[in-house]
């Protein structure tokens, strides 16, 4: 999933206090670093610092895709859903196992 949606749609529910994991190196240290970047790629990162800057306290750090099995998980099981699916305060029966190992 694309940065943008998942900090839009963190700024539509209001969060104000979030710690965004990304298996990706290179979209962290774009998102992290504070000076111009005036390719189209830091065109883009600017684009979704605007959203990140809007929310109180966000935070973005990289996560080996090992360590996060719960990531993983979803991403697979998004391929199979048709409709858009959302779990605030009680997890997806199908990554309880997953969630268990990555907590230990």
């Amino acid at each position: 999933m694309d940065m943008r949606e998942v900090l839009s749609w963190l700024k539509s529910i209001r969060v104000e206090k979030v710690l965004i994991e990304a298996d990706s190196q290179i979209v962290v240290n774009a998102m992290n670093w504070n000076e111009d970047d005036f390719s189209s790629f830091g065109l883009v990162v600017d684009d979704r610092k605007l959203l990140r800057d809007s929310i109180m306290q966000c935070k973005i750090v990289f996560a080996r895709r090992s360590a996060n099995g719960v990531a993983h998980c979803l991403a697979r099981a998004a391929i199979s859903v048709s409709d858009q699916e959302c779990w605030v305060s009680v997890p997806p029966p199908f990554i309880s196992d997953v969630l268990l190992n990555d907590l230990i």
